[in-house]
């Protein structure tokens, strides 16, 4: 790859930049054409994105919890003084106990055409009732905690137990696969939701803390601020025992999918991530981050996004044992390294200035803005056509496809203000976006190479 290659070079620099903002509004206009012709590229849809299977008596059981919250919560609510309390917590419980009760209402036809659903579909179904069901608790957490059939103590024994009803799941949870990047996305996506249960416990616990300090905020409401926090934890215990009945189901489920053959793959898992960390550790110390003495390497950008220290490295993860996790986040950091070695030659964007020299001399338009997102997408479709049965590379390159429709919102606005940058703000704007979908495109097409590292012989 030629150096300045990504910018493109050599003509701009020939034009004054005094006035050229006022001549750039005609010149635009094959830029617009070129940006809006992008937007008409679509990106692949891969499908199914879960890797988690939905059995029916899973979606009847929830559905079932629904129907007996929303009995509940409805018969409480008759009895709740509602007009009489202006809070909007109040109002939106109430509007929330309307949702639960309409998605009831159409569940049962969902249910019945469960044969004929995707995936992704059942899944949908099966949150779709748990959002529900959530609903319906807040309702009648409100209600119990009012009329005083809920306290403080009870809510705290219900955490206890739910906390260590939580460490055994956790503690029984096996890995087991024939085919390691199987487990890495399926088990992957159950540890996630295996957090969702830790999360709900602490902001409910975290709820309980807030009891007490807040008082009454709000002297004509019925309900005061002290028993609104309650009635949040109360439900937030309802929420973190249904998400852990889900989490129970699905670990049954994909154990009896993998079979009596399948092999428990835990410390493999672990070894894994182990071998990913120290690819990913060696690739980028090799990856020169200076483009010359006075500019970054646009390589910087790219890692600089998975070295956030607000963007996990699955180090935390592998602490908590969740190795299916933790080895698909070090995947994913796998293909950005993988990566690296083509932004190398390449100017950072990030501290450009409208007058910099690199940025008088690009030539760079909307024709290769264009062509960028082509070979971006064309990568995508490439992969999900080799190895798009691979639920791994299809959990790989959702995500990807996620971070192109979020460029293409930067396209967006591009276009609306196509007028109102000058000539060197304009050239930095469509440079940037040039880059990011560039490296979607590097990123789909190291994927075999990620695949193969994770699928390697144990």
């Amino acid at each position: 790859m030629e150096r300045r290659e990504l910018l493109a070079g050599g003509l701009v620099g020939a034009v004054g930049l005094g006035g050229y903002h006022q001549r750039r509004r005609l010149w635009r206009w094959s830029d617009r054409d070129a940006l809006r012709a992008a937007l008409d590229l679509d990106p692949p849809d891969p499908r199914p994105r879960t890797a988690l299977p939905v059995a029916e008596s899973h979606v009847a059981a929830a559905l079932d919890d629904l129907e007996r919250r929303l009995t509940d919560a409805q018969r409480a609510w008759d009895d709740f003084d509602v007009e009489d309390d202006p809070r909007k917590r109040v109002e939106h419980a109430e509007s929330r106990l309307e949702d639960a009760a309409a998605e009831l209402e159409a569940a049962d036809d969902r249910l019945d055409a469960f044969g004929t659903l995707s995936a992704d579909e059942r899944l949908a179904l099966l949150d779709d009732l748990r959002t529900a069901f959530r609903g319906a608790s807040e309702a009648l957490a409100l209600v119990r905690v009012d009329r005083g059939d809920r306290d403080r103590e009870g809510i705290v024994d219900d955490f206890d137990a739910l906390e260590d009803e939580y460490g055994a799941v956790a503690d029984d949870l096996t890995y087991r696969a024939t085919e390691l990047s199987r487990a890495v996305a399926a088990y992957g996506e159950l540890d996630e939701r295996l957090e969702d249960v830790r999360l709900t416990i602490r902001a409910g616990r975290r709820s309980l803390e807030s009891t007490g300090s807040t008082g009454q905020s709000n002297a004509d409401a019925t309900v005061s601020t002290d028993d609104m926090m309650l009635a949040r934890a109360s439900m937030r215990a309802s929420d973190a025992a249904a998400e852990l009945e889900d989490v129970e189901r699905f670990a049954d489920r994909l154990a009896d999918e993998a079979g009596a053959d399948a092999d428990v793959v835990d410390d493999v898992l672990d070894a894994r991530y182990e071998t990913l960390n120290g690819e990913i550790e060696a690739t980028v110390d090799d990856t020169d981050f200076e483009y010359d003495d006075d500019y970054a390497a646009y390589a910087w950008d790219v890692w600089e996004r998975y070295d956030d220290p607000f963007r996990s490295d699955g180090s935390d993860e592998r602490g908590e044992g969740r190795l299916a996790l933790a080895t698909r986040i070090a995947a994913e950091r796998y293909a950005a390294a993988l990566s690296l070695a083509a932004f190398a030659d390449v100017p950072s964007t990030r501290f450009l200035d409208d007058d910099d020299p690199i940025v008088d001399e690009s030539d760079i338009d909307g024709d290769d803005v264009r062509e960028a997102k082509r070979r971006a997408v064309d990568e995508l479709e490439a992969r999900l056509d080799a190895e798009g049965d691979d639920p791994l590379v299809r959990y790989l390159c959702a995500e990807l496809a996620a971070d192109l429709e979020s460029h293409d919102g930067r396209l967006e606005r591009a276009l609306e203000k196509i007028n109102a940058d000058d000539a060197g703000s304009w050239t930095i704007r469509l440079a940037s976006l040039r880059l990011d979908y560039l490296v979607i495109a590097e990123q789909a097409a190291v994927l075999p190479t990620v695949l193969e590292a994770v699928n390697a012989d144990r």
